[in-house]
């Protein structure tokens, strides 16, 4: 199963992945959960929580690259699990998908100054936590 939350900072969209990216469902729900951030500059998938994908998720995701690609979209993978990594690692495409730290601090940068809103709190938090590397968000 494969849960997903969506957070805004700024022009960067923030999608936390937890759980499985495996089979046609979770891979259609994170389609679809990316697809509706069409109007983003940036779109960060925090993996942090994303415990195995199989071929239907890369798939998923390499489509969602070049999509974004079409769209003038930065699509970035954040922080994922060695297991997923590794996996990342064998497809060109999103190995260059990989965000680096760096990237990151940039993006929670440029969205602070953004209005508040629970999105907004939470993606903020998505930001800070893929940072930190502390596994809890805090909802408001």
């Amino acid at each position: 199963m494969l849960n997903i939350h969506v957070g805004v900072v700024g022009d960067t969209a923030v999608i936390d992945c937890e759980g499985r990216l495996v089979g046609f469902e979770a891979s259609y729900d994170l389609q679809e959960s990316v697809t509706n951030q069409s109007n983003s500059g940036t779109i960060v998938l925090d993996l942090s929580e994303l415990y195995e994908i199989d071929d239907a998720g890369l798939r998923v995701l390499s489509t969602l690259q070049e999509w974004a690609l079409e769209k003038d979209i930065h699509l970035k993978l954040f922080n994922p699990k060695s297991a997923v990594r590794n996996r990342l690692q064998h497809n060109p495409p999103l190995k260059s998908a990989l965000a680096s730290y760096t990237e990151i601090v940039l993006l929670a940068q440029t969205g602070s100054n953004a209005e508040g809103s629970y999105e907004l709190d939470h993606a903020k938090a998505a930001l800070v936590r893929c940072l930190t590397g502390s596994n809890s968000l805090t909802e408001s």
